[in-house]
């Protein structure tokens, strides 16, 4: 056996276990609904209220978000400053639970000169889950759909 043919069967070897590993990781995938929320107005809310008032405004916005979640079988995967990433079992469910969301954190802020209002973005299809995070497009749409909100919109891809 020459050196090119060892190295050439090394190679078939793994590119044969990159094949597995890749079809192994695509069986892992689940299917879900990714919702972004994000705290429209919290940075001018800060820099004119402090920081302790801004901070007792994202603490009552995720506890609307926190239960809505509970409540339509959803989760938080992560806080993310003044918003959260979650994860819903059905598109029907995180839709249920962003109007539940939104009207929690208004009616919380009924009496306030200010309101923050709570944009939600909101994508459904194959996702990558690893311990405690996820991964895959749907998470960028998801994220990216969140940024084009403005005050209390909910916008939700063609998927949900």
């Amino acid at each position: 056996m020459n050196v090119s043919e060892s190295n050439s069967e090394s190679l078939d070897d793994l590119l044969n276990n990159l094949r597995d590993i890749e079809q192994r990781i695509e069986e892992s995938r689940i299917r879900g609904c990714v919702m972004f929320t994000d705290l429209s107005g919290y940075t001018a809310y800060v820099d004119r209220y402090g920081d302790v008032a801004g901070r007792r405004r994202v603490q009552s916005a995720r506890e609307c978000v926190s239960a809505a979640a509970d409540r339509h079988n959803g989760r938080i995967i992560k806080g993310l400053g003044d918003g959260w990433m979650l994860l819903f079992e059905s598109a029907q469910e995180a839709v249920l639970a962003s109007v539940e969301m939104q009207r929690c954190v208004q009616f919380s802020q009924r009496e306030e000169i200010n309101p923050i209002k709570l944009k939600i973005g909101l994508d459904y299809g194959g996702i990558l889950e690893d311990e405690d995070d996820i991964y895959g497009d749907v998470v960028n749409v998801s994220s990216r759909l969140t940024d084009l909100c403005k005050g209390d919109d909910i916008v939700i891809s063609r998927s949900v």
